[in-house]
């Protein structure tokens, strides 16, 4: 027997006592993190990390562990009592408000630990009336559900796009919004999928929603689901929206990560499993499997026709304005990215200019294959026509900016660059213009000379 099997079957086993002990499976994560079977810690809480119990073992977690008893142990008696993995299915028609206690908690599934306050029970269910009456009885808006959901990340959520086939409308989220909340109220994230409202509220292309939290508190740089920024991610909805083809093949194209495991896991409950070689699997055959591209193709479809470029720059500019850094270094897809450097990626011009007026760095670099790559690279590897315009614009970084493999054949001027770069009679269009540019055609010897650095 080796030391995962050992690991993992003392995990399921600790996990399914009545009353596990959470310090005997600290100690337990902390060997299988050792010998790299278990994912590090979470490097985005690291100024809030304490190394308490809590913070290494979280209550999914052991759920998770638990409901694998019968996958160990399956002549074991108690595993069929194991704990389920998958959604929990959530009834209304039973619900029935009490008024004279408008803070009471619902219980939730079968469980007596998990429970919801009514309010956000009531909001998730859409029940206008009953909100408005809990409010008037005093319900109170900051309160939390075992796993940190509150009432107003459950209103940003029904907005959310992937939640509805057609746009939806605020009512609820605007009745929410007029009650007075607490900022650590409104920047927390949820213990397992890690929601949080300002992200959801990106997510919902809508510049009004992101508006009013913003006005509200919300931090514009905390971090989401896969610990990416606001901003982060609304470039990826801007990517969506322009570039469809080129955003499923980025998905399909993205490196197996922590970042990418953990939300697997927390996203699934460890139904595919919770050991690294299991989820690793299974994230490679989800590439391949039609019926998961088919999905994708839905959802990039449905964001097109839900969401506007309009809106997204609109979003991007409230983020901004409100404070949000375009130079946060992100930890996926790729370690180190910033918004600044996705937004030369995609040749958004409009956002770029953006992001360099908040103080966007474009001399920055992230680290791939030993080589240090800034937005200059990242611009001229993706033909990125519009933002190069940009860069040309500012003489302070030209020199900084272009490659020194470039400057040794000569060519010294941004703009000279650029003539030796595309194909005569492709002239740049308006940075303004980006719905109607053409990508421009490359030279041969410019293709050679993209291989060095980009392989």
């Amino acid at each position: 027997m080796n030391q995962e099997q050992i690991i993992f079957e003392a995990l399921v086993v600790a996990s399914s006592k009545k009353n596990p002990d959470k310090v005997f499976l600290k100690q337990l994560k902390n060997q299988a993190i050792l010998f790299g079977l278990e994912l590090p810690f979470d490097s985005s809480r690291r100024k809030e990390f304490t190394y308490k119990t809590s913070d290494i073992v979280e209550e999914w977690e052991i759920d998770m562990w638990k409901s694998h008893m019968n996958r160990y142990f399956p002549c074991y008696e108690a595993a069929s009592n194991s704990g389920k993995t998958g959604p929990i299915r959530l009834k209304d028609k039973d619900f029935n408000p009490d008024y004279r206690h408008p803070n009471r908690r619902m219980k939730i599934g079968d469980d007596p630990k998990k429970t919801m306050p009514q309010l956000t029970w009531s909001v998730l269910f859409r029940r206008v009336d009953v909100v408005k009456k809990l409010l008037d009885k005093g319900a109170d808006v900051n309160l939390c559900s075992k796993l940190n959901e509150t009432a107003i990340g459950v209103a940003v959520e029904n907005l959310y796009v992937d939640n509805n086939p057609t746009p939806v409308d605020l009512e609820i989220f605007d009745i929410l919004a007029k009650q007075k909340h607490k900022k650590e109220v409104l920047n927390k994230r949820t213990a397992k999928k890690r929601l949080l409202p300002i992200t959801s509220a990106v997510g919902t292309g809508r510049p009004e929603v992101v508006e009013k939290l913003l006005k509200m508190g919300a931090d514009p740089n905390r971090r989401g689901p896969d610990d990416n920024t606001p901003l982060y991610i609304c470039i990826f909805y801007i990517t969506t929206v322009t570039n469809p083809k080129d955003d499923l093949v980025d998905i399909n194209s993205m490196p197996v990560t922590c970042e990418s495991l953990n939300s697997l896991r927390r996203n699934t409950g460890g139904h595919y499993g919770f050991s690294l070689k299991q989820q690793t699997a299974v994230m490679l055959k989800l590439r391949n499997d039609p019926r998961s591209n088919a999905l994708l193709s839905h959802w990039t479809e449905k964001t097109q026709q839900m969401m506007s470029v309009d809106d997204l720059h609109e979003v991007a500019k409230l983020l901004l304005d409100y404070g949000a850094d375009p130079n946060a270094v992100q930890p996926s897809p790729l370690p180190g990215y910033t918004p600044l450097m996705y937004a030369a990626q995609m040749d958004e011009a409009r956002v770029f200019e953006m992001m360099l007026d908040k103080g966007g760095d474009p001399l920055k670099t992230y680290t791939m294959y030993g080589q240090q790559i800034n937005c200059w690279k990242i611009a001229l590897g993706f033909s990125s026509s519009r933002v190069m315009n940009i860069l040309n614009d500012k003489e302070n970084w030209s020199n900084a900016l272009v490659p020194d493999y470039l400057k040794a054949c000569g060519e010294f001027s941004v703009a000279g660059l650029n003539r030796s770069l595309w194909m005569s009679g492709n002239s740049h269009n308006s940075i303004s213009d980006t719905k109607s540019t053409a990508m421009p055609t490359r030279r041969k010897s410019c293709e050679r000379m993209l291989i060095v650095f980009i392989t």
